[in-house]
Protein backbone atom coordinates (compact mmCIF):
# COMPACT_ATOMS: atom_id res chain seq x y z
CA UNK A 1 0.00 0.00 0.00
CA UNK A 2 2.76 2.46 0.96
CA UNK A 3 4.72 1.58 -2.17
CA UNK A 4 1.66 2.29 -4.32
CA UNK A 5 1.13 5.68 -2.66
CA UNK A 6 4.76 6.66 -3.23
CA UNK A 7 4.69 5.48 -6.85
CA UNK A 8 1.47 7.32 -7.67
CA UNK A 9 2.68 10.48 -5.95
CA UNK A 10 5.92 10.51 -7.96
CA UNK A 11 4.08 9.70 -11.17
CA UNK A 12 1.62 12.59 -10.60
CA UNK A 13 4.43 15.01 -9.80
CA UNK A 14 6.34 14.01 -12.93
CA UNK A 15 3.23 14.40 -15.08
CA UNK A 16 2.60 17.89 -13.74
CA UNK A 17 6.20 18.97 -14.32
CA UNK A 18 6.23 17.56 -17.85
CA UNK A 19 2.92 19.20 -18.78
CA UNK A 20 4.14 22.54 -17.41
CA UNK A 21 7.39 22.36 -19.38
CA UNK A 22 5.54 21.59 -22.62
CA UNK A 23 3.16 24.47 -22.02
CA UNK A 24 5.91 27.02 -21.36
CA UNK A 25 8.65 26.00 -23.78
CA UNK A 26 7.05 24.24 -26.78
CA UNK A 27 5.93 26.57 -29.62
CA UNK A 28 2.21 26.71 -30.24
CA UNK A 29 2.50 24.85 -33.56
CA UNK A 30 4.50 21.91 -32.09
CA UNK A 31 2.63 20.37 -29.07
CA UNK A 32 1.07 17.60 -31.17
CA UNK A 33 4.44 16.51 -32.58
CA UNK A 34 6.13 16.68 -29.18
CA UNK A 35 3.35 14.60 -27.55
CA UNK A 36 3.56 12.05 -30.37
CA UNK A 37 7.32 11.73 -29.89
CA UNK A 38 6.79 11.47 -26.13
CA UNK A 39 4.40 8.52 -26.53
CA UNK A 40 6.61 6.85 -29.13
CA UNK A 41 9.55 6.88 -26.73
CA UNK A 42 7.38 5.83 -23.78
CA UNK A 43 5.79 2.75 -25.36
CA UNK A 44 8.06 2.00 -28.33
CA UNK A 45 10.16 -0.48 -26.37
CA UNK A 46 7.20 -2.42 -24.94
CA UNK A 47 7.41 -5.16 -27.62
CA UNK A 48 11.09 -5.65 -26.76
CA UNK A 49 10.25 -5.97 -23.06
CA UNK A 50 7.60 -8.59 -23.88
CA UNK A 51 10.10 -10.52 -26.02
CA UNK A 52 12.67 -10.54 -23.20
CA UNK A 53 10.26 -11.57 -20.41
CA UNK A 54 10.27 -15.33 -21.09
CA UNK A 55 14.08 -15.72 -21.53
CA UNK A 56 14.76 -13.65 -18.41
CA UNK A 57 12.20 -15.64 -16.43
CA UNK A 58 13.72 -18.91 -17.61
CA UNK A 59 17.18 -17.68 -16.61
CA UNK A 60 15.84 -16.88 -13.18
CA UNK A 61 14.40 -20.38 -12.84
CA UNK A 62 17.76 -21.91 -13.67
CA UNK A 63 19.49 -19.91 -10.95
CA UNK A 64 16.83 -20.13 -8.27
CA UNK A 65 16.48 -23.79 -7.41
CA UNK A 66 14.35 -24.27 -4.30
CA UNK A 67 16.27 -25.07 -1.16
CA UNK A 68 15.62 -28.31 0.69
CA UNK A 69 13.43 -26.53 3.25
CA UNK A 70 11.09 -25.37 0.48
CA UNK A 71 10.38 -28.89 -0.77
CA UNK A 72 7.29 -30.79 0.41
CA UNK A 73 7.69 -32.74 3.62
CA UNK A 74 6.19 -35.98 2.31
CA UNK A 75 8.73 -37.22 -0.18
CA UNK A 76 11.11 -40.16 -0.63
CA UNK A 77 13.86 -40.00 1.94
CA UNK A 78 17.40 -41.20 1.68
CA UNK A 79 20.57 -40.60 -0.19
CA UNK A 80 21.30 -40.13 -3.85
CA UNK A 81 18.45 -40.97 -6.20
CA UNK A 82 18.29 -42.28 -9.73
CA UNK A 83 15.10 -41.45 -11.57
CA UNK A 84 14.47 -43.77 -14.50
CA UNK A 85 12.21 -42.29 -17.12
CA UNK A 86 10.96 -44.50 -19.95
CA UNK A 87 10.43 -41.61 -22.36
CA UNK A 88 11.54 -38.02 -22.67
CA UNK A 89 9.43 -35.74 -20.41
CA UNK A 90 8.37 -38.42 -17.88
CA UNK A 91 10.72 -37.25 -15.12
CA UNK A 92 9.56 -33.63 -15.39
CA UNK A 93 5.87 -34.49 -15.64
CA UNK A 94 5.88 -36.93 -12.70
CA UNK A 95 8.90 -36.26 -10.41
CA UNK A 96 9.40 -32.50 -10.45
CA UNK A 97 9.75 -32.12 -6.69
CA UNK A 98 12.54 -34.70 -6.71
CA UNK A 99 14.35 -32.99 -9.57
CA UNK A 100 14.44 -29.61 -7.79
CA UNK A 101 15.37 -31.04 -4.40
CA UNK A 102 18.82 -30.57 -2.88
CA UNK A 103 19.70 -34.24 -3.22
CA UNK A 104 21.97 -35.70 -5.89
CA UNK A 105 19.64 -36.90 -8.66
CA UNK A 106 20.51 -38.63 -11.92
CA UNK A 107 17.86 -38.88 -14.65
CA UNK A 108 18.21 -41.94 -16.88
CA UNK A 109 16.07 -41.80 -20.03
CA UNK A 110 15.66 -45.24 -21.55
CA UNK A 111 14.01 -44.85 -24.97
CA UNK A 112 15.96 -42.10 -26.70
CA UNK A 113 17.36 -43.58 -29.93
CA UNK A 114 17.09 -41.62 -33.18
CA UNK A 115 14.89 -43.67 -35.55
CA UNK A 116 16.63 -44.86 -38.72
CA UNK A 117 16.32 -42.63 -41.77
CA UNK A 118 13.20 -43.43 -43.75
CA UNK A 119 11.17 -44.55 -40.72
CA UNK A 120 7.49 -43.92 -41.35
CA UNK A 121 5.89 -41.43 -38.98
CA UNK A 122 3.75 -43.33 -36.43
CA UNK A 123 0.36 -42.16 -35.27
CA UNK A 124 1.61 -40.13 -32.28
CA UNK A 125 4.09 -38.22 -34.41
CA UNK A 126 1.36 -37.36 -36.89
CA UNK A 127 -0.94 -36.23 -34.09
CA UNK A 128 1.77 -33.88 -32.86
CA UNK A 129 2.40 -32.48 -36.32
CA UNK A 130 5.53 -34.41 -37.31
CA UNK A 131 6.20 -36.29 -40.54
CA UNK A 132 9.94 -36.89 -39.99
CA UNK A 133 10.56 -39.20 -36.97
CA UNK A 134 14.31 -38.58 -37.06
CA UNK A 135 13.93 -34.80 -36.84
CA UNK A 136 11.19 -35.13 -34.23
CA UNK A 137 13.30 -37.25 -31.91
CA UNK A 138 16.22 -34.82 -32.21
CA UNK A 139 13.86 -32.02 -31.26
CA UNK A 140 12.54 -33.97 -28.29
CA UNK A 141 16.06 -34.61 -27.03
CA UNK A 142 16.74 -30.87 -27.17
CA UNK A 143 13.48 -30.13 -25.36
CA UNK A 144 14.31 -32.61 -22.61
CA UNK A 145 17.75 -31.09 -22.00
CA UNK A 146 16.22 -27.61 -21.79
CA UNK A 147 13.46 -28.70 -19.40
CA UNK A 148 15.81 -30.59 -17.07
CA UNK A 149 18.21 -27.63 -17.10
CA UNK A 150 15.53 -25.60 -15.33
CA UNK A 151 16.03 -27.98 -12.39
CA UNK A 152 19.81 -28.00 -12.77
CA UNK A 153 19.86 -31.58 -14.11
CA UNK A 154 21.23 -33.29 -17.20
CA UNK A 155 19.86 -36.53 -18.64
CA UNK A 156 21.74 -39.76 -19.21
CA UNK A 157 20.24 -41.39 -22.31
CA UNK A 158 20.45 -45.15 -22.84
CA UNK A 159 19.56 -45.04 -26.53
CA UNK A 160 16.91 -47.76 -26.78
CA UNK A 161 14.30 -47.43 -29.53
CA UNK A 162 10.91 -46.02 -28.53
CA UNK A 163 7.90 -48.31 -28.90
CA UNK A 164 6.55 -46.07 -31.68
CA UNK A 165 9.51 -47.01 -33.90
CA UNK A 166 10.18 -50.69 -33.13
CA UNK A 167 8.54 -54.06 -33.68
CA UNK A 168 9.92 -56.00 -30.71
CA UNK A 169 10.78 -54.84 -27.16
CA UNK A 170 14.46 -54.83 -26.15
CA UNK A 171 15.63 -57.46 -23.68
CA UNK A 172 18.80 -55.88 -22.27
CA UNK A 173 17.48 -52.78 -20.47
CA UNK A 174 18.35 -54.16 -17.02
CA UNK A 175 22.01 -54.64 -17.97
CA UNK A 176 22.19 -51.11 -19.38
CA UNK A 177 20.65 -49.61 -16.24
CA UNK A 178 22.95 -51.58 -13.95
CA UNK A 179 25.88 -50.09 -15.83
CA UNK A 180 24.75 -46.61 -14.72
CA UNK A 181 23.97 -47.38 -11.06
CA UNK A 182 26.30 -46.91 -8.11
CA UNK A 183 26.00 -48.95 -4.95
CA UNK A 184 23.60 -47.68 -2.33
CA UNK A 185 21.52 -45.32 -4.45
CA UNK A 186 17.74 -45.21 -4.34
CA UNK A 187 15.93 -45.88 -7.60
CA UNK A 188 12.65 -44.26 -8.66
CA UNK A 189 10.88 -46.11 -11.48
CA UNK A 190 7.46 -45.67 -13.14
CA UNK A 191 4.46 -47.54 -11.78
CA UNK A 192 3.29 -47.95 -15.40
CA UNK A 193 -0.22 -46.78 -14.56
CA UNK A 194 -2.16 -46.70 -17.79
CA UNK A 195 -0.37 -49.70 -19.29
CA UNK A 196 2.06 -47.94 -21.66
CA UNK A 197 4.39 -50.67 -22.94
CA UNK A 198 7.61 -48.67 -22.47
CA UNK A 199 6.61 -47.77 -18.92
CA UNK A 200 5.85 -51.41 -18.14
CA UNK A 201 9.30 -52.46 -19.38
CA UNK A 202 11.04 -49.92 -17.18
CA UNK A 203 8.80 -50.72 -14.20
CA UNK A 204 9.74 -54.38 -14.53
CA UNK A 205 13.42 -53.40 -14.49
CA UNK A 206 12.77 -51.48 -11.28
CA UNK A 207 11.05 -54.47 -9.70
CA UNK A 208 13.97 -56.67 -10.72
CA UNK A 209 16.32 -54.26 -8.96
CA UNK A 210 14.07 -54.34 -5.90
CA UNK A 211 14.25 -58.14 -5.90
CA UNK A 212 18.04 -57.79 -5.72
CA UNK A 213 17.71 -55.73 -2.54
CA UNK A 214 17.86 -52.19 -3.92
CA UNK A 215 15.69 -49.41 -2.51
CA UNK A 216 13.15 -48.90 -5.30
CA UNK A 217 10.23 -46.46 -5.28
CA UNK A 218 7.57 -46.23 -7.94
CA UNK A 219 6.17 -42.95 -9.22
CA UNK A 220 2.71 -42.29 -10.61
CA UNK A 221 2.98 -41.71 -14.34
CA UNK A 222 1.36 -38.38 -15.16
CA UNK A 223 -1.04 -37.75 -16.78
CA UNK A 224 -2.05 -41.42 -16.86
CA UNK A 225 -2.24 -41.67 -13.05
CA UNK A 226 -4.80 -38.88 -12.92
CA UNK A 227 -7.04 -40.07 -15.76
CA UNK A 228 -9.78 -40.33 -13.10
CA UNK A 229 -8.47 -37.48 -10.95
CA UNK A 230 -6.93 -37.77 -7.48
CA UNK A 231 -8.67 -39.84 -4.81
CA UNK A 232 -10.36 -37.93 -2.00
CA UNK A 233 -7.78 -39.00 0.58
CA UNK A 234 -5.12 -37.16 -1.45
CA UNK A 235 -7.02 -33.91 -1.98
CA UNK A 236 -8.85 -33.87 1.35
CA UNK A 237 -12.14 -33.29 -0.42
CA UNK A 238 -15.33 -35.29 -0.12
CA UNK A 239 -15.18 -38.47 -2.15
CA UNK A 240 -17.60 -39.77 -4.75
CA UNK A 241 -19.02 -43.18 -3.73
CA UNK A 242 -19.25 -44.11 -7.40
CA UNK A 243 -15.57 -43.44 -8.20
CA UNK A 244 -12.70 -45.51 -6.79
CA UNK A 245 -9.39 -44.20 -8.12
CA UNK A 246 -7.50 -46.63 -5.88
CA UNK A 247 -9.07 -49.55 -7.74
CA UNK A 248 -7.69 -48.13 -10.99
CA UNK A 249 -4.22 -47.70 -9.50
CA UNK A 250 -4.27 -51.21 -8.01
CA UNK A 251 -4.58 -52.67 -11.50
CA UNK A 252 -1.01 -51.50 -12.13
CA UNK A 253 0.81 -51.04 -8.80
CA UNK A 254 2.27 -54.32 -7.49
CA UNK A 255 1.31 -55.64 -4.07
CA UNK A 256 3.57 -54.65 -1.23
CA UNK A 257 3.76 -50.92 -2.02
CA UNK A 258 2.05 -48.08 -0.18
CA UNK A 259 1.39 -44.59 -1.56
CA UNK A 260 3.10 -41.38 -0.54
CA UNK A 261 1.43 -38.30 -2.09
CA UNK A 262 3.38 -35.06 -2.32
CA UNK A 263 1.64 -31.69 -2.43
CA UNK A 264 3.54 -29.10 -4.45
CA UNK A 265 3.78 -25.53 -3.24
CA UNK A 266 2.53 -22.78 -5.54
CA UNK A 267 6.13 -21.98 -6.41
CA UNK A 268 6.87 -25.59 -7.35
CA UNK A 269 3.69 -25.70 -9.43
CA UNK A 270 4.82 -22.56 -11.27
CA UNK A 271 8.31 -23.86 -12.02
CA UNK A 272 6.97 -27.28 -13.00
CA UNK A 273 4.56 -25.68 -15.45
CA UNK A 274 7.40 -23.71 -17.00
CA UNK A 275 9.44 -26.91 -17.37
CA UNK A 276 6.55 -28.89 -18.86
CA UNK A 277 6.00 -26.19 -21.47
CA UNK A 278 9.58 -26.69 -22.66
CA UNK A 279 8.32 -29.90 -24.31
CA UNK A 280 6.58 -27.80 -26.91
CA UNK A 281 6.27 -30.63 -29.46
CA UNK A 282 4.36 -32.79 -26.95
CA UNK A 283 2.68 -30.43 -24.54
CA UNK A 284 -0.45 -29.55 -26.51
CA UNK A 285 -1.34 -33.17 -27.29
CA UNK A 286 -0.64 -34.46 -23.78
CA UNK A 287 -2.52 -31.52 -22.27
CA UNK A 288 -5.47 -32.45 -24.52
CA UNK A 289 -6.84 -28.94 -24.85
CA UNK A 290 -9.75 -28.18 -22.50
CA UNK A 291 -9.16 -31.42 -20.58
CA UNK A 292 -6.01 -29.81 -19.11
CA UNK A 293 -4.54 -33.18 -18.18
CA UNK A 294 -1.29 -31.55 -17.06
CA UNK A 295 -2.20 -28.08 -15.84
CA UNK A 296 -5.64 -28.33 -14.22
CA UNK A 297 -5.30 -26.70 -10.77
CA UNK A 298 -6.54 -29.85 -9.03
CA UNK A 299 -4.11 -32.10 -10.93
CA UNK A 300 -0.86 -30.14 -10.88
CA UNK A 301 -1.04 -29.79 -7.09
CA UNK A 302 0.22 -33.30 -6.41
CA UNK A 303 2.67 -35.99 -7.38
CA UNK A 304 2.49 -39.51 -6.01
CA UNK A 305 5.00 -42.22 -5.19
CA UNK A 306 4.78 -45.75 -3.86
CA UNK A 307 7.34 -47.08 -1.38
CA UNK A 308 7.86 -50.69 -0.36
CA UNK A 309 5.60 -51.58 2.56
CA UNK A 310 7.85 -52.16 5.61
CA UNK A 311 6.26 -55.55 6.31
CA UNK A 312 6.12 -56.60 2.69
CA UNK A 313 2.33 -56.88 2.97
CA UNK A 314 -0.17 -55.47 0.54
CA UNK A 315 -0.53 -51.69 0.96
CA UNK A 316 -3.10 -50.61 3.50
CA UNK A 317 -4.73 -48.07 1.16
CA UNK A 318 -6.08 -50.72 -1.22
CA UNK A 319 -9.82 -50.26 -1.66
CA UNK A 320 -12.33 -53.13 -1.38
CA UNK A 321 -12.73 -53.21 -5.15
CA UNK A 322 -9.03 -53.08 -5.98
CA UNK A 323 -7.90 -55.61 -8.53
CA UNK A 324 -11.35 -56.16 -10.06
Amino acid sequence: MIACLIFNALEAAGTIVWATIKRRHVPGSMPGRVSSLDWLISIGLLPLSFALTAPVDALGLRRARPARSQAPLRRPRGYSSVGRAPDLDDAVFSCWHVLVSARDVVVINVFTAIPPAGTKAPRWDRITGADDPEARMRLRLEEDEAALALAGRRPENLGFVDSHYRDEPPSDILEAVLGRLSDGVAVIAPAAIGGHSDHELVRDVGLALAAEGRDVWLYGDLPYSTALGWPAWVTGEEGDPFLDVDAYWALHVPDGYEPRPVELSEELQRTKLAAMRMYRSQFAAVEAGPQRRLTHPQLIRFEIFWKPHPTGESPSYTSPTAGL
